[in-house]
């Protein structure tokens, strides 16, 4: 497996350097330039957001909007399900989810059911982000699986320990892991998620998530292997400014490692001093940064490296064996395969942010991705939770590699899926949260990434942004950003909102030639009842906002009934 360690908790401290996808068919050919500011846009008339939509749909949006704000039916759900299942019959209950919920926050069941809804958000100047959302409980980990019970030795806290902190209140999908057979079925879903995009909806984007691909433990394991490396670096660079000079690094390295080939695993001396050098500053120009340090490093090279360690410390520790190797090569030709599979069909994908003991392996994944799927089209998209602190750090990092790299950048900025138990699971280990400590951080940190992006994207560097927010505020600051740089609606930015909810950003920034996008799922109704209990959780959290649009829904369906 040729990758490189480049997912990173470290940021390169660099000075800011200086330096588009073609309109899409459903997208007015018209646009303004540069884009219309937010003070242009009036969110909250009712009339222009459902304008494409039927009194009956409204009705129904309304209902079940309202359901989800009754807390107690929300919080008991899923027992009221199983117990209406139980005195009535699964068939009834699920008809009448399918009529309500289902139809709310998904498309259909299948390519073909999906079809109806992704053409009626086309209508309106909409794209569709697709997504399978069949899904399962990862705490169901066997122990005694192969894979994860090596891989799981190696972190102070068992997976399925973490698993169980992870399903207390997030809102993001857990896969279980059994074996590779589950993976490989995976694949195959996601295989058609693609092939569903390329069919129904050409200009839109298939989403996945790595942890369905391989083993969540050797995620866990390559992570931190990552870390270990990364903070190698922080740990010579003693002036902390993200840069050595060679004289720097040689001192550092001669503190850490034999220099000397003789009694060391490394038989080619490929991570001799001088040989590492001559890698890292091919030019001789006297400066390393994290990001060539990171580029070098290679999974299956640690166990070489290590060997010239002068003590056996963490980063020994976290060397992978060869069968935790061959299980992450397998993951990684798993999610090549459909990076290949989607840029062949001129598909996008959107690589899901996880949890952050499987992030850093994530990120030099997607990295690795993008690097050579998006050399001539954006075709991987990364995914950035602006909930931790640095992310907007590590962002820059990332775009500033690919800027060296020739590659084109593309980034999704969520505020993230994950507090509850990253929270939790700092305090069980004992490690400061990485969960920004108050709202406002989150949302100073998401609007940082967003500048950034936008102010490459006016520079002329290859970036595209997808602003994944129901956060009207951040839309608004986007748009804002969007005009004060002179940058028009097909510039590279996106807005995605998920399918049901925060219609009144979607359908009016559609309706403005803005690339406005719904996230899309799909799947059998009885295989996606947790993404839907999720959706009617989230919603009963966020009651400013599902008052705003229960009240745009009333006086819409008033104006309609009595002029």
């Amino acid at each position: 497996m040729a990758s490189s360690l480049t997912g990173t908790r470290l940021v390169l401290r660099l000075g800011k350097r200086q330096g588009r996808l073609a309109s899409v068919s459903w997208i007015s050919a018209t646009v303004q330039s540069p884009a219309r500011a937010a003070a242009d846009i009036d969110f909250t008339d009712a009339k222009a957001v459902y304008a494409s939509r039927s009194t009956p749909e409204l009705v129904s949006a309304l209902m079940v909007l309202q359901t989800c704000r009754i807390q107690p039916l929300v919080t008991n759900a899923e027992w009221l399900l199983k117990t209406a299942k139980g005195l009535v019959g699964a068939s009834l209950v699920d008809a009448v989810v399918k009529r309500t919920f289902f139809a709310h926050f998904c498309a259909g069941e299948d390519e073909k059911t999906i079809r109806p809804k992704v053409e009626s958000l086309e209508t309106a100047g909409i794209g569709s982000i697709l997504d399978y959302a069949a899904e399962a409980d990862d705490t169901a980990i066997p122990s005694n699986t192969a894979a994860n019970t090596a891989a799981a030795a190696g972190g102070s806290v068992s997976h399925s320990v973490a698993s169980a902190a992870s399903t207390r209140q997030d809102v993001a999908r857990k896969h279980r892991y059994t074996g590779e057979e589950d993976c490989d079925a995976h694949v195959e879903v996601f295989e058609r998620c693609i092939q569903s995009v390329h069919n129904v909806s050409p200009n839109g984007f298939a989403a996945i998530k790595l942890t369905a691909l391989g083993p969540p433990a050797i995620l866990r394991r390559m992570s931190k292997a990552i870390v270990e490396v990364n903070d190698l670096f922080a740990k010579m660079d003693t002036d902390n400014d993200g840069v050595l000079s060679r004289e720097e690094f040689s001192e550092g390295y001669r503190q850490y490692f034999h220099t000397n080939d003789a009694n060391t695993g490394d038989i080619e001396g490929f991570w001799s001093l001088e040989s590492v050098l001559s890698k890292l500053d091919p030019q001789n120009m006297g400066r390393i940064d994290i990001i060539e340090w990171s580029q070098l490093l290679q999974i299956e090279h640690l166990p070489a490296l290590t060997s010239r360690c002068r003590n056996q410390g963490p980063l020994t520790q976290a060397v992978l064996s060869e069968g935790e190797i061959e299980a992450a090569n397998a993951m990684v030709e798993r999610i090549e395969h459909l990076a290949q599979l989607a840029s062949s069909l001129q598909v996008r994908l959107m690589i899901d942010a996880e949890q952050t003991y499987f992030q850093p392996a994530i990120d030099n994944t997607v990295i690795n991705l993008q690097e050579r799927h998006n050399r001539e089209a954006y075709t991987i998209f990364n995914t950035y939770q602006c909930y931790l602190k640095g992310a907007d750090d590590r962002l820059r990092t990332d775009m500033e590699r690919a800027q060296r790299r020739g590659y084109r950048f593309a980034a999704k900025v969520v505020r993230g899926a994950y507090m509850v138990s990253e929270r939790e699971l700092a305090e069980l280990e004992g490690y400061e949260s990485p969960v920004h400590n108050c709202l406002e951080d989150t949302h100073a940190c998401y609007h940082r990434a967003i500048d950034s992006c936008l102010d490459a994207i006016a520079s002329g560097q290859k970036t595209e942004l997808m602003v994944a927010s129901h956060n009207q505020r951040s839309v608004e600051h986007t748009l804002t950003r969007l005009q004060s740089l002179g940058l028009d609606q097909q510039c590279g930015v996106y807005f995605g909102q998920l399918l049901g909810m925060s219609d009144h950003l979607t359908y009016l920034l559609g309706a403005n030639s803005f690339k406005a996008y719904k996230y899309v799922p799909y799947g059998a109704v009885g295989e996606v009842m947790p993404y839907l209990l999720r959706r009617a959780q989230e919603n009963s959290s966020l009651l400013g906002s599902v008052a705003m649009e229960t009240r745009m829904l009333r006086q819409e369906i008033t104006r309609r009934a009595f002029g």
